[in-house]
């Protein structure tokens, strides 16, 4: 594929060329919100199953998405089979680039192949994702990195292809490291393990590696973060029905750690890891806890300080109902703060490194009716922290809102409506690079239309 193919759509409607249109004008965020640029249609009735969004240091966004009907590059008619292609915003222009291929041309490739687990993230100053294509016999892994210079793609485990791969986790640093983590079954019959790939920049991706030397428990949900130094934390749930957690380090020259358990003391249920990166060898971790004797889960989190986890999880949301969806990043001052869902309500707290404490819970989604689903959360390099999150009303369709917190204040913004159409928002892909430059990205339904367009609004300071 060459460096900057164009590609043009046909069923969908969507634009080869710079986008000239499409805008609609921005509804005013509340005072102390994030200033969202106008919303920008990156794809009309566009047939997708997953969404991703990533942001270089440089402040360029990229979307990236599964298409069908494109006509390829060389080629007269659209194709059936779906394929990973994106768009891109420079630094220097709030013009949206053209449509481009983000992986090769394989002529084994079919139009029942199944692209899911798209992620994105800022590698230094290229954009990064990785996603799974589930053919009608196997999996393949892939990445793709999108720079000044135009996409190029890697294969992370295309030969030979996996058996029952699921949950890619895709993780990287401003350095340019980057680490995807999964679980497949390493022959016919057996239970998923956990393997990780990294590279450094525009490296070769490492031979996977098996993690988890566990082989008698199936691993499912793994999660991985990279700190500034390239090292990476992976943390995975292990066993059913009561599934534990462990995790294992890998420092940047590739060299393992141990297998850990992350809490012993665990009676019940575990799930949802999720892992933020403090500062060097620091690692924030939390997970959804299922409670002994009763329905349910809490909202637990532990630190990774170097030496082990700490020995005492820590139970942060204080709700009756279980919860659900939860997110943690990082900052500021080696901290955190992690968003959830609760009794149908967005809730949010703090991580203080000086006195090692978590804030009373907030609940930033109380003043609007419906539920709260599909969060999404991500922070800069001082700690702001942004979440976009779907809300539906009784008897409405899902509206998409955002909020900040200001890691001077402490405080969060009001929810601020991100979109204002009749149809529903769904899927959103939410990144920001250190600076506080951010891109939100949607598939929002369209009266009249068999696919949703797919909307997104980008943050320059």
């Amino acid at each position: 594929m060459a460096a900057a193919a164009s590609l043009s759509l046909t069923a969908c409607g969507g634009s080869g060329g710079s986008d000239n249109g499409s805008v609609l004008p921005p509804p005013p965020p509340p005072p102390g919100s994030i200033n969202w640029g106008a919303p920008t249609t990156l794809a009309s009735n566009a047939q997708i199953a997953a969404l991703g969004a990533a942001v270089a240091t440089d402040g360029a966004v990229t979307v990236a998405w599964p298409q069908t009907q494109l006509v390829l590059p060389n080629t007269t008619t659209p194709t059936p089979v779906p394929y990973v292609v994106g768009r891109s915003q420079t630094a220097a222009s709030t013009t949206w680039n053209a449509l481009q291929l983000f992986e090769s041309v394989n002529a084994g490739n079919a139009a029942s192949d199944a692209i899911a687990d798209l992620q994105g993230s800022g590698a230094g100053p290229s954009a990064v994702f990785a996603w799974r294509r589930s053919t009608s016999a196997l999996d393949r892994l892939a990445a793709a990195r999108r720079d000044a210079s135009g996409s190029s793609d890697a294969v992370v485990n295309e030969a030979p292809l996996a058996l029952g791969m699921s949950g890619v986790a895709l993780a990287s640093n401003d350095a340019g490291d980057q680490v995807i983590a999964w679980v497949q079954a390493p022959s016919t019959g057996a239970l998923a393990q956990v393997y990780v790939s990294r590279r450094s920049g525009a490296g070769t991706w490492s031979a996977p590696l098996l993690i988890q030397t566990n082989t008698g428990a199936a691993a499912s949900e793994p999660a991985v973060a990279v700190d500034t130094a390239g090292r990476a934390m992976v943390v995975w749930r292990q066993g059913s029905p009561a599934a534990q957690l462990w995790s294992r380090v890998i420092d940047a020259s590739g060299t393992l750690g141990a297998p850990v358990q992350v809490e012993l003391n665990q009676l019940n249920d575990a799930r949802n890891p999720r892992l933020a990166d403090l500062a060097t060898n620091q690692f924030m971790l939390t997970w959804e806890q299922g409670l002994v004797g009763a329905t349910g889960y809490d909202l637990r989190a532990t630190r990774w300080t170097g030496a082990g986890w700490l020995a005492a999880p820590t139970t942060i949301d204080i709700g009756v109902g279980s919860v659900l969806d939860a997110r943690v990043v990082s900052g500021p001052l080696q901290g955190a703060t992690v968003f959830w869902r609760q009794d149908n309500v967005l809730q949010a707290a703090r991580f203080s490194a000086s006195n090692g404490t978590w804030s009373a819970p907030v609940q930033l989604s109380a003043s609007l009716p419906g539920s709260a689903q599909d969060i999404r959360a991500v922070s800069d390099a001082t700690g702001n922290a942004t979440v976009v999150w779907t809300q539906r009303p009784p008897g409405g369709v899902n509206d998409l809102y955002a909020a900040q917190l200001s890691a001077s204040s402490g405080s969060f913004s009001s929810p601020a409506l991100l979109e204002s159409n009749a149809g529903g928002a769904g899927t959103p892909a939410l990144a920001i690079n250190g600076t506080g430059v951010a891109v939100v990205a949607w598939l929002q339904s369209v009266a009249g239309q068999v696919n949703p367009d797919i909307v997104a609004r980008v943050a320059r300071p």
